[in-house]
């Protein structure tokens, strides 16, 4: 399956760390699925329009810093969500969801949060890969 990896974290797969090198590999070929986790820019409306894009958000409330404010309110366990993106913030429908543990450190949080998402995205590839 021909996906894209658009975040602005290291991945796996073809990756875009930014808008810029998102269109560069839009010119290589039509991928099925762009896959956006840790993306905090807008897409563009044509890009959303053409392509299957699939966004994730930590948490049940759409909006900017969630980890930082689910913490601040001493949540501890809360959901990623996937869901397939539209023109809305963090809108779209959802796709499925994965718990996840706030617990430890910033980076304790990442790594699980990064392995967390690349199973819900393989997880997504192999079912829709039949």
């Amino acid at each position: 399956m021909n996906i894209i990896i658009a975040s602005k974290r290291p991945f796996q797969g073809r990756e875009a760390k930014d808008i810029v090198e998102l269109r560069d590999l839009l010119k290589e070929g039509n991928p099925e699925h762009i896959f956006f986790p840790y993306w905090s820019w807008l897409v563009p409306k044509e890009i959303l329009e053409k392509y299957h894009c699939v966004g994730f958000h930590t948490g049940h409330i759409a909006g900017g810093s969630p980890i930082q404010n689910l913490i601040r309110q001493n949540i501890n366990h809360t959901i990623i969500r996937m869901f397939t993106m539209n023109e809305s913030i963090d809108g779209g429908e959802d796709i499925g969801t994965s718990p996840i543990c706030l617990c430890g450190s910033l980076e304790e949080i990442i790594i699980r949060q990064t392995n967390t998402m690349k199973a819900m995205i393989d997880a997504y590839i192999q079912e829709n890969n039949r």
